[in-house]
């Protein structure tokens, strides 16, 4: 989407929904005058300025006193800064604008406003560090949040949001119309008036270029720009040759927009509103030909690039859909939470500057709502004699997009016989259903979300609506029209895939620890390749493939202790924080995230204000700390954010300058998603991948970066096939109606069409939900239906989660302890049960003191020590059953059932950077200990090695226990990429065991737990 030029663009929350309330009224009955052209940008500054204001007055509690934007005695003091970045303009021209401003509503003046605005320049003569104080009327002002019980502040009443947005309209309003009074006593000669407001109210001692002066001062040194940074990387003080070939930095050329049109051209209220909240004025190539397909009623999916403005794809369209009626439907789905709030955000603000349904939005505050884990579950009360449905009633009754994910509609669909549930409105009006980051959705947890998708579909059908469209966005995947063909079940899909955004210049850095001998000893050698002598006339054992090395030798890799990435991470921070670069760090784990802020912090210790510019973001938090953090980097305020997979989707976090990946994270599809939050606004970015050099795929990655950057992007699999997740989700469709053998059949088709090969979880002689639904359901001869097993009490939905894994910021788990710090009494916040031993929160270390597993409670409090701990087990397997046996190279498989012991027998004391240990606790305890847990699983492995290849790998002089754990992990990825589970999220249900080569029993397991069974089945 092309932006006008000469405009700007809020990115902040607040400044979005201003920029939906200027408002140019008319000041007498005569023809209203326009603001003249070139005082708009002091019309955006404003209605920025004004935006923060209201935030801040709204949002203010009495803990946030080292926030940037605060409420003090004198008024509502803002930064310089916050409001440069909300009106997206530079800090010199925002500074300029904020003189006129101030002299324009002085009360001298005669005006009578709902607020006065001040300029101060506090301790220091540095304009840069100028902040304005914006003080409402005493009538008008808006009342702050007052602190809560506990650390928890009371949420903010939709009056409240009422009244902001009044005192916020008001505010614009009324500069509006003073901007009209000049642009009405502009005379015929003048064509530029806001060069005379500049040179009649900016001071002529106004001096951008003068030192500033900082309250606390970063180091001694000159700030650069990132491309100077980048020019002198090589130069920094840590540099020894953490980028070891020049293939190791690949540099993205500049890209130039390309334009396409709309065959139906938008109305003129959508039109205005557009021009409102983003100055589009063109659309990119690939948004009007997503458009046009959508309007001409198909399908489609659109793969192309991060920030690239898939959102309007799905936006115009629905506005489009209210526009012609008000009963129309929609179900967005997001992956996490932060994204679909980010994705309301953006819908809303473009609503709202919608003349026709901005009306609708202030008479039902439910048009646009948010469906999900953090939609309040209160039963209906008894107030003043009246009975009041829930929110999520009266969501569900009222809205008209629901943002929403597929554990929600999974638990949900089964109370859709209730009238007043609001559920056959929205099914028999549903227009477009939008899944949007589709290739996060794969493997069993992609399968349980197709299948919910054709419950959806089907009680649509019921309600007599076979109309709804499907719209899905991607990032770049080999395969993404015949994954949105199998997620739906759909035979036609119109894919998109050329990008017509335009982008910035971006670096692509592959950043590799030093050996530790560079750092703190002599230089050290290039990595060797120790070479291990070959017979030249080997001849291989049978069964055993060939080996054929080069130049009759076996090349094997000699492992370099390095510098730990989490140390390399913390040090190019330090440098970004330094210069002002904006960045955002992902981490593979909580705790690695965790870690990185602590050594962040512990680096600014002796810089308060910016130490409160590095944040981190998780899945975990609670609904309150998740939205003031996500506030706070939509705003602007962050100047680093250390982050897990949650913020790796399209959340627009504002203008990012470069991306760190604290090592390798899974996938390519996922390391371009991550990199692709750099660069948002067109400007040069920059994304280093820090290798963990204890990590074998992270040093191929360095050997190898054309893969890294160049490589074919993965294929999406769906574990359509698993009889197990089929039989679940026919007795979920079973329950919410009864089913025939047709729609039975018709369910489960996708399935059934998948390859045997595919489907090796299934032993040939169980019989299935396919072949033998009478044995999984109850068949009701009067009727020809299928009714779900007595078992599930009518309600199959709630007795499992789709998601088998832990995902970051997406879902409430059944199986979570809450955390409390002993010190406050507070929680600390909810975490699964294995991660309830130990982990950090908010760069703070806790100590565990003790675990109640029957009320799923951890005691903890904050401790200063400078190591962490890790849990000290081991597992003992006892297959029970054999369902399954596979010989392969006369090398006996077997699949069946086994008991699982986990005993936890102590803790090791740990290094928080380098993992070294330090020290190891034995606690005691045995299999029959209150340690132990025990599940039942299924499971694959292999019995016992055979001889002759025990043989042969003693001969080729390999350890014979190191080859066992490598042929493990040759076993587990086989697993994760047959689709049964998903690569990404389901990887903690799936785990592995590995036995020495001299004790008995099976010497290499891969057992799958399905998170359902807790015992034999």
């Amino acid at each position: 989407m092309k932006r006008k030029a000469g405009s700007d663009t809020s990115s902040s929350t607040a400044s979005s929904f201003s920029s939906s309330s200027v408002s140019t009224a008319p000041t007498s009955s005569t023809a209203p005058t326009q603001v003249h052209p070139s005082l708009l940008p002091l019309l955006a500054t404003f209605s920025s300025l004004a935006a923060i204001s209201v935030f801040t007055a709204t949002n203010a509690t009495q803990s946030e006193s080292d926030n940037a934007n605060t409420p003090t005695d004198s008024g509502l003091r803002i930064a310089l800064a916050s409001i440069a970045k909300a009106s997206q303009k530079d800090a010199e021209t925002t500074a300029k604008h904020l003189f006129c401003i101030a002299r324009l509503v002085q009360p001298s003046l005669q005006r009578t406003l709902p607020f006065t605005l001040s300029l101060d320049f506090g301790h220091t003569t540095s304009v840069s560090d100028m902040t304005c104080c914006f003080q409402f009327a005493s009538s008008a002002a808006p009342k702050p949040r007052k602190k809560g019980t506990g650390f928890k502040a009371p949420k903010i009443s939709k009056k409240a949001q009422v009244e902001a947005m009044k005192l916020l309209r008001a505010s614009v309003s009324a500069f509006s119309d003073i901007l009209q009074e000049i642009s009405s006593d502009i005379s015929e000669n003048e064509d530029d008036p806001y060069t005379r407001l500049l040179q009649q109210f900016v001071p002529a001692s106004f001096s951008w270029d003068e030192p500033r002066q900082q309250a606390t001062p970063l180091p001694s040194q000159e700030k650069m720009t990132l491309t100077r940074l980048l020019a002198n990387i090589k130069e920094l003080p840590f540099y020894h040759s953490q980028i070891e070939t020049s293939s190791c930095w690949e540099t993205l050329e500049k890209r130039d927009a390309l334009f396409g049109t709309l065959t139906t051209p938008l109305s003129p209220a959508l039109t205005t509103a557009l021009s409102r909240i983003s100055n589009v004025s063109q659309f990119y190539l690939h948004q009007a030909d997503a458009i046009n397909a959508i309007e001409s009623g198909e399908n489609v999916m659109v793969s192309t690039s991060t920030a690239s403005g898939k959102t309007l794809v799905y936006q115009i369209p629905i506005v489009r859909h209210l526009e012609a009626s008000l009963h129309a439907r929609a179900i967005f789905f997001f992956p996490t939470k932060a994204l679909a709030q980010d994705q309301k955000r953006s819908l809303t603000s473009l609503l709202m500057a919608h003349d026709t349904i901005s009306p609708h939005m202030n008479e039902n505050q439910y048009l646009v709502s948010t469906f999900d884990g953090d939609t309040p579950t209160s039963t209906l009360a008894q107030i003043g004699g009246k009975r009041h449905d829930s929110v999520r009633t009266k969501v569900l009754q009222n809205g008209r997009v629901l943002f929403t994910n597929f554990d929600m509609l999974h638990k949900s669909l089964s109370g859709h016989s209730r009238s007043s549930s609001g559920w056959p409105d929205i099914l028999q009006n549903l227009k477009m259903v939008v899944v949007d980051e589709l290739h996060y959705y794969s493997g069993a947890f992609g399968a349980h979300a197709a299948y919910v998708m054709r419950r959806l579909v089907r009680l649509c059908k019921f309600y007599g609506n076979d109309r709804v469209q499907f719209v899905c966005c991607s990032a770049t995947i080999s395969n993404a029209e015949e994954h949105m063909k199998a997620f739906f079940g759909i035979n036609q899909v119109h894919l998109i895939q050329q990008d017509g955004s335009p982008s910035g210049r971006k670096h692509l850095i592959v950043w590799n620890p030093a050996p530790l001998e560079t750092v703190y000893g002599e230089r050290s050698t290039e990595p060797a390749l120790l070479p291990v002598s070959m017979n030249e006339n080997h001849v291989h054992v049978s069964g055993i493939p060939q080996i054929v090395p080069s130049e009759n030798q076996l090349l094997v890799a000699k492992r370099i202790p390095r510098v730990p990435s989490i140390q390399e991470a913390a040090q190019l921070s330090m440098e970004l924080l330094n210069n002002g670069i904006r960045f955002l760090c992902f981490t593979k784990t909580r705790n690695g995230c965790e870690l990185l802020l602590q050594e962040i912090h512990r680096r600014l210790e002796k810089n308060e204000s910016m130490k409160a510019q590095v944040m981190s973001y998780r899945g975990g938090y609670s609904p309150h700390d998740r939205r003031d953090i996500e506030a706070r980097m939509f705003s602007g305020q962050l100047l680093g954010i250390v982050a897990t997979n949650a913020l790796e989707l399209g959340i627009d976090v504002g203008s990012l300058d470069v991306v760190l990946h604290l090592g390798f994270p899974y996938t390519i599809a996922s390391y371009r998603q991550q990199a692709g939050r750099a660069g948002r606004r067109r400007e040069d970015s920059a994304s280093i991948m820090i290798a963990d050099g204890f990590s074998g795929t992270d040093q191929h990655y360095v050997a190898e970066p054309a893969t890294l950057f160049y490589g074919t992007p993965d294929t999406m699999t769906l574990s359509l096939h698993s009889r197990q997740i089929m039989n679940l989700h026919a007795q979920c469709a079973a329950a919410e109606i009864p089913i025939s053998s047709l729609d039975l059949e018709s369910l489960l088709s996708a399935g059934v069409a998948c390859s045997p090969i595919q489907d090796e979880e299934q032993p040939e002689d169980e019989p299935d939900i396919v072949s033998d639904p009478d044995i999984f359901l109850r068949w009701d001869p009067n009727h020809a239906v299928y009714f779900p097993a007595a078992k599930y009490n009518g309600n199959p939905a709630s007795t499992f989660q789709i998601r088998t894994g832990a995902d970051e910021d997406c879902f409430e788990s059944d199986m979570e302890y809450r955390v409390i710090d002993v010190a406050t009494n507070r929680d600390v916040e909810a975490v699964e049960a294995n991660r309830s031993f130990f982990t950090l929160y908010d760069g703070q270390s806790f100590k565990v003191l003790d675990v109640c597993n029957v009320r799923r409670v951890a005691r903890v409090r904050k401790t200063t020590a400078t190591y962490i701990t890790r849990l000290r087990d081991f597992t003992l397997l006892d297959p029970s059953s054999i369902a399954a046996t596979s010989i392969h190279s006369q090398q006996s498989v077997q699949f069946g059932e086994m008991k699982a012991t986990f005993i936890g027998n102590g803790y090791h004391i740990l290094h928080p950077i380098t993992g070294k240990l330090i020290d190891t606790v034995d606690t005691g305890g045995g299999a029959d200990s209150q340690n132990s847990v025990i599940n039942y699983v299924r499971g694959v492995w292999v019995d016992n090695v055979g001889e002759c290849i025990a043989t042969e790998l003693r001969r080729l002089n390999l350890d014979l226990d190191a080859s066992i754990h490598a042929a493990g992990h040759a076993l587990l990825r086989a697993v994760l990429e047959s689709g049964v589970v998903d690569r990404n999220r389901d990887k903690s249900s799936v785990n592995a065991h590995c036995r020495s080569a001299l004790q008995s029993g099976p010497k290499r397991c891969v057992h799958l737990n399905s998170g359902t069974e807790t015992q034999p089945p």
